[in-house]
C-alpha cells in the first residue's frame, strides 16, 4: 500500500504542475520512492501464495516506473559535466524576490530567481510558484521564464488581479489564471 501511495504521489508531480515545495524536495522525492520500492521488492515476502507475490510486485510498479522517468531526465543533466555544475550554481544561488498574497488570503504566489551567467541572455530564470496557505509543502509551478531581464533587486514581479488572476510586469509574460490544476500541460 505504501509503494502505491509514494508513486501516485509521484505520478502527480509528474503529471500535473504540482510539486514539492521546494527545489530540494522535488529532486530528493524520486530517490527515496525508489529506494522504497526497492526495498519492497527485495524483501517481498516470499512465503505467499504466487497470486499475492504478484499482486505484491504490481503494487511496486508505479513507483517503479515512475521513478525510471524521472532518474533518466535527471541523469540527462548529470551525463554534461559543464550543464551539472551550471545547474548546482543555479540551485545554490535561488532566492525568492517576492511574494505576494492573494486578495482572498488562501494562497501566496512566490517568484524565485536563479541567476545564470554570461552563458544565457538576460539575468537569470524566474519560476513563480503558488502555494495554498492551508497546504504548504505543496505548491504549484505556474510560470517559468528561460531568460528574464529580473535581478535579485527586483521586487515588483508580479500581482494579483483579483483571487484567481496574476499580472507580471517584467519579461512579457502574459496574464494568468491560477485556476485549477494541469494536467499534462492542459487546464483542468
Amino acid at each position: 500500500m505504501l509503494n502505491l501511495i509514494l508513486g501516485g504521489m509521484l505520478w502527480i508531480g509528474i503529471c500535473t504542475d504540482v510539486s514539492w515545495r521546494g527545489t530540494l524536495p522535488d529532486i530528493l522525492y524520486p530517490f527515496a520512492v525508489a529506494c522504497v520500492a526497492a526495498l519492497a521488492l527485495l524483501k517481498g515476502d516470499k512465503g505467499t501464495l504466487p497470486r499475492a507475490r504478484r499482486l505484491y510486485k504490481w503494487a511496486c510498479m508505479p513507483s517503479i516506473i515512475g521513478c525510471s522517468i524521472t532518474l533518466l531526465s535527471m541523469a540527462s543533466v548529470v551525463i554534461n559535466p559543464l550543464g551539472l555544475m551550471f545547474r548546482l550554481s543555479e540551485f545554490s544561488s535561488e532566492t525568492v524576490i517576492q511574494s505576494a498574497v492573494s486578495p482572498d488570503g488562501t494562497r501566496v504566489a512566490d517568484v524565485h530567481f536563479r541567476p545564470v551567467g554570461a552563458y544565457s541572455g538576460g539575468n537569470g530564470r524566474v519560476y513563480v510558484r503558488v502555494h495554498y496557505r492551508w497546504l504548504p509543502f505543496i505548491e504549484r509551478d505556474l510560470v517559468y521564464v528561460r531568460r528574464s531581464y529580473a535581478d535579485e533587486t527586483t521586487h515588483d514581479y508580479l500581482e494579483w488581479r483579483d483571487a484567481d488572476t496574476l499580472t507580471f510586469s517584467g519579461d512579457s509574460v502574459p496574464t494568468t489564471q491560477v485556476g485549477f490544476i494541469r494536467l499534462l500541460g492542459v487546464r483542468l
